[in-house]
């Protein structure tokens, strides 16, 4: 299964977003995790220093198969008592199968990581193919040395299948609260929409603005 990131929000009042796009159909059973976790040494952090559970991951299962240009939103909501409700909309029937209970998948407005892997284990520090990555830390890929900010995971190429988001230099932040592809172009082959959406210049960068639940309307040619 391929995908690639569309966006990250992390919208006023806890309401939170993710979207993803399916660049080679996923068969019935298919099952993807999303995490906010950091590459750290070429492993997930999976606990802290402390020994605790170190952010989320939220594992979505596909009860029927979701064709080439189908969209993914994961949409997140935290309540009063800090716990959160996780839900997912798209093609393929999408499900949440498994999510971290307590301090779990949550987008910092301080900047954030999101990844997106294949393993049996939700948990794994070493997943068996990561398919895809943003860092929207402002620094790019590399070492933890600001909030939020991720190696480049193992097998991933920015321009291919991650991309890193720039530094917001307009409000002397480190990074942008809102980010989305903007849908252009939304046809072609998987090679050359992968490449568009990994392609920095081809996202909406901004902190006021919400990119609201309007798809891009993908649709796959043949490679030939």
């Amino acid at each position: 299964t391929e995908l690639k990131m569309l966006s990250t929000l992390d919208n006023p009042n806890d309401n939170q977003r993710v979207s993803l796009v399916l660049l080679q159909e996923a068969a019935a059973g298919t099952k993807i995790v999303v995490t906010d976790r950091e590459v750290i040494s070429g492993a997930l952090q999976v606990t802290t220093m402390f020994g605790t559970v170190s952010e989320g991951v939220i594992e979505i299962t596909f009860d029927a198969p979701a064709p080439c240009g189908s969209e993914l939103t994961i949409s997140v909501q935290r309540r009063l008592n800090n716990s959160f409700i996780y839900t997912v909309s798209g093609g393929g029937a999408p499900r949440i199968s498994f999510s971290t209970p307590g301090n779990g998948f949550d987008l910092s407005s301080a900047g954030e990581s999101v990844i997106v892997f294949q393993d049996g284990n939700p948990n794994t520090a070493n997943p068996a193919r990561y398919l895809t990555a943003l860092d929207n830390s402002g620094g790019g890929f590399g070492s933890q040395s600001v909030t939020g900010r991720t190696e480049l995971p193992p097998g991933l190429t920015v321009g291919v299948n991650a991309v890193a988001l720039p530094t917001d230099n307009t409000e002397n932040d480190t990074e942008y609260d809102n980010a989305w592809y903007d849908c252009t172009p939304n046809s072609g082959t998987a090679a050359v929409l992968s490449g568009a959406v990994n392609t920095v210049g081809n996202w909406v960068l901004t902190n006021n603005t919400n990119r609201g639940f309007n798809n891009c309307g993908f649709t796959c040619q043949p490679d030939c």
